[in-house]
């Protein structure tokens, strides 16, 4: 028997999961726990890249209010090329959302400071590994970039990867609850969370992926309510959906979609409460621009300094879609999502089965829309690629949506008879093989993300990257691996606790069969 709690269909929720007559088992044993516990190692192997614009951009805002209590980035501004220029003054252009919520770590890490960076900066110094990854020419492992880059990968941690790790939690919550199949919920995250590009920035201080597990959140508060959602929710739904703008300004294109399933689910309560829920990270927007820029609207973007003549166009770069940026963002080789990750292409027959069941059809359209949304405003940028990116990063805060549709697929292949539940699953673990070697492989590959003069980067950047043995500073090399070896401790790690929730599984899916 598959993997499926019983479930009786309604309009607009899904009743509570039941479990072969008992109560659910405890967190400590749930496979949750394991799912969080792989995906967390997986975004905490790599170290934060020195020479990254993005984000520096944010991380320089950080600084300058730990260090110097301003808004101004005039003293780090050297470091990156994404910044806005007003009055004479740098100002990051970026959304402040990631680089206030950094400030607690990096504040932390100026109360240690004077206990580590000398002694880290020597031992790395002396240590082959990670020396082969460092340019000649730069300005080596002094003791205050070390610093600097032991703060960066506590705020990534913080503030990217544990989200993340959170947000892969929330969706295999969703999926079983929608589909009835724990199964199928625990592995569409597994394989979003490891084998997409949302893999790659849940390691790197950009704001795509913490405003995607805002909008995560936001729609497992409605998905996951035994009944019409509380007051409460609602204001957490507005919250996190302004939290998620705060962050990166256009989440709230993939926001709006859950907003209109929020008022649907609530009718005008929604309204009252999700809006009171949003006002204070808006709030906060505002003030950040009133101090930094005079105005309560965000206009970072419409003074950065090197990017004038693309911004000019349209309304800050964005104008129509066109052909070519759609297929770019989708199929093709140089920022394709469903070509790095062709295991994505399998949400499509998703949304078919989710748009058949009523149960399961408006949360079906609001992933629908956000992803279609998304993927409508960066093709209509004059700079859809993204700069030096791994994939469609414009469109990231909706591609974690798409494990919902993923693991409706995956719960029909796990409920079909045992022949043909074999081969889906080998089909699946095929697309997912291919879809995490390439996505590893880009992301890996040298210390800085595939440049966009490159524009077949598997070809021309991950190949050459892996000949040389150039691959992107990680926990490995602390024990003086080098190359791509040292992510054998990263593929055993992921292996022993894929083993183990793979096990804990098929023993829950036995219980549940033999019961």
């Amino acid at each position: 028997m598959a993997d499926v709690t019983a479930h009786t269909a309604t309009t607009r929720v899904w009743p509570a999961r039941v479990v072969a007559g008992r109560p659910e088992r405890a967190w400590i044993r749930s496979p949750y726990l394991l799912l969080f516990l792989l995906l967390l190692t997986a975004y905490g192997y790599t170290f934060p890249r020195w020479a990254d614009w993005n984000q520096n951009s944010r991380f320089n805002l950080t600084r300058a209010i730990v260090e110097q209590r301003t808004l101004r980035i005039d003293a780090y501004v050297a470091n990156t090329g994404d910044y806005a220029l007003i009055d004479g003054h740098a100002y990051t252009d970026k959304a402040p959302g990631m680089s206030l919520m950094a400030v607690p770590m990096h504040a932390l890490a100026q109360v240690v400071r004077p206990f580590g960076p000398g002694w880290l900066a020597e031992r790395l110094g002396a240590n082959e590994a990670f020396a082969q990854t460092l340019n000649p020419d730069g300005a080596g492992t002094s003791a205050e970039r070390v610093y600097i880059a032991a703060s960066l990968y506590l705020a990534v941690l913080a503030c990217v990867a544990l989200p993340a790790a959170l947000m892969g939690v929330m969706l295999a919550r969703m999926v079983e609850r929608a589909s009835g199949c724990r199964t199928a919920g625990v592995l569409a995250a597994a394989i979003v969370g490891l084998a997409t590009p949302a893999f790659t920035y849940s390691q790197a201080f950009y704001g795509h992926i913490p405003a995607a597990a805002c909008l995560v959140g936001a729609l497992a508060a409605l998905v996951l309510s035994e009944a019409r959602p509380s007051d409460r929710r609602l204001l957490l739904v507005g919250f996190l959906l302004g939290l998620a703008v705060l962050i990166e300004y256009p989440s709230a294109v993939a926001g709006f979609p859950i907003a209109l399933y929020a008022l649907y689910l609530a009718g005008r309560r929604a309204v009252l409460f999700g809006v009171a829920g949003a006002l204070g990270p808006l709030a906060v927007l505002a003030l950040y621009d009133m101090l930094a820029f005079g105005t309560p609207l965000p206009v970072g973007y419409e003074h950065s300094a090197l990017w004038q003549e693309q911004h000019q166009q349209g309304f800050l770069s964005l104008t129509r879609p066109t052909v070519d940026a759609l297929w770019g963002l989708t199929g093709g080789s140089f920022r394709g999502l469903f070509f790095i990750a062709p295991v994505l292409l399998l949400a499509l027959p998703g949304c078919i089965l989710g748009l058949a069941q009523r149960e399961t059809r408006g949360v079906t359209l609001v992933v629908a829309a956000a992803f279609a949304g998304m993927l409508l405003f960066a093709a209509s940028s004059v700079m859809w690629w993204g700069g030096f990116a791994v994939g469609p990063r414009y469109i990231l805060p909706a591609v974690p949506l798409l494990t919902l549709p993923l693991g409706f697929v995956l719960a029909r292949i796990n409920r079909a008879a045992l022949p043909w539940r074999a081969v889906g699953f080998v089909a699946v673990g095929v697309l997912g093989v291919v879809s995490g070697t390439l996505t590893w492989g880009l992301t890996f590959a040298r210390q800085n993300y595939p440049p966009d003069t490159i524009t077949d980067p598997v070809r021309d950047y991950v190949v050459p990257a892996l000949r040389d043995g150039d691959v992107a500073r990680n926990v490995g090399m602390a024990a003086h691996l080098t190359g791509p070896t040292s992510l054998l401790p990263l593929l055993l790690l992921l292996a022993g606790v894929g083993a183990l929730l793979l096990r804990t599984l098929i023993e829950a899916q036995r219980k549940r069969a033999t019961a």
